[in-house]
């Protein structure tokens, strides 16, 4: 249930977010099929909303299960990285291929601390 809600208050506010959501990955020390299946979820709304999902800094448990389930198919192996600077640097390269007008500005980032809505530059 818990995953439920959290998925689903994630996925209610997408309209809310940056054509380009950076999600931090760094503090997720372990993730299960669980956890894994939420992601995608996540991943597949954001597609399917037109935006663009950049993962990032995900430590080797995580990047272990990601690899086995095939994540790369929900966000495409190109937007799974291994460090912030890499992220921004794929986002500004997305914004500028894509001409994508990022809101305010600034780039949406989702970390497991932090509230939605927030924006980090």
């Amino acid at each position: 249930m818990a995953r439920h809600v959290c998925v689903s208050t994630l996925t209610s506010q997408i309209k809310d977010m940056s054509p380009v959501v950076i999600l931090r990955l760094r503090n997720m020390t372990a993730v299960d099929a669980t956890g894994l299946r939420a992601m995608q979820e996540f991943a597949d709304a954001v597609h399917a909303s037109g935006r663009v999902l950049l993962l990032y800094g995900a430590p080797p448990q995580p990047a272990r299960l990601m690899a086995r389930a095939e994540f790369h198919r929900h966000v495409g192996a190109e937007n799974i990285l291994p460090n912030v600077e890499s992220a921004l640097a794929r986002a500004i390269e997305l914004r500028r291929a894509h001409s994508v007008t990022a809101k305010s500005g600034q780039l949406f980032a989702l970390t497991r601390h932090e509230e939605p809505g927030r924006a980090h530059g």
